[in-house]
């Protein structure tokens, strides 16, 4: 997802939740200013209502890290990393507001956890702002 100044938006559709899952973006600053992503800023929606939404938001990333952070994850292991060190990701604590020069990426997992429900629709909404 590229992004500039403004509210973006997205809706993933999942076809049949059972138990948790995540949802993942790869955040790209195509522009030449400043951006500010703050976590107050990130909604995250669902229907139909899920008891437990989380959100976890790294950035900026190094490319030395994108495998790290989104090509090579594991989604079991980041569920286990989270409920036993409150963090998907070992040794990296998610961020309140990530800065994103011109080219910069970020990371933003959304963790969703509920009996099994069926089919669910997420609507993230991101505000991003010039600094």
């Amino acid at each position: 997802m590229s992004i500039g100044i403004g509210v973006f938006e997205s809706v993933v559709r999942i076809k049949d939740l059972r138990g948790w899952a995540w949802v993942g973006y790869l955040i790209k600053n195509p522009t030449d200013r400043r951006l500010i992503i703050k976590n107050s800023g990130v909604v995250v929606s669902t229907i139909p209502l899920l008891p437990k939404v989380m959100v976890f938001l790294y950035g900026p990333i190094l490319e030395s890290e994108v495998a790290r952070m989104w090509e090579d994850v594991d989604a079991t292991f980041m569920r286990n990393n989270l409920v036993s060190l409150g963090s998907p990701i070992p040794g990296l604590k998610p961020l309140s507001e990530v800065v994103l020069e011109g080219g910069d990426k970020a990371v933003l997992w959304v963790y969703l956890e509920d009996e099994y429900v069926g089919e669910v629709y997420v609507l993230l909404t991101i505000e991003v702002a010039e600094g």
